[in-house]
């Protein structure tokens, strides 16, 4: 009988690529997927919000205030 936790790892490693440098600036590559993923919630949601008659706009003025205090409570 083989043992199979030989052959699984006990972690996921780190990538080799964290993101890259713009001059002094570093950009990582979690703040894009964070950045893509608000694009995508906003896009999603105002798609449904507007399928359901909402008030037009009423997504982004809540997104305006959301997005900072989310960021900052994070």
């Amino acid at each position: 009988m083989t043992s199979t936790a030989v052959a699984i790892p006990a972690a996921i490693p780190s990538p080799g690529w964290s993101g890259f440098s713009i001059g002094p600036l570093t950009i990582h590559a979690y703040a894009l997927c964070i950045l893509l993923g608000i694009v995508a919630a906003l896009w999603l949601t105002d798609r449904r919000w507007k399928a359901r008659s909402g008030p037009e706009g009423t997504v982004w003025d809540i997104a305006i205030w959301a997005i900072p205090f989310g960021i900052v409570g994070g």
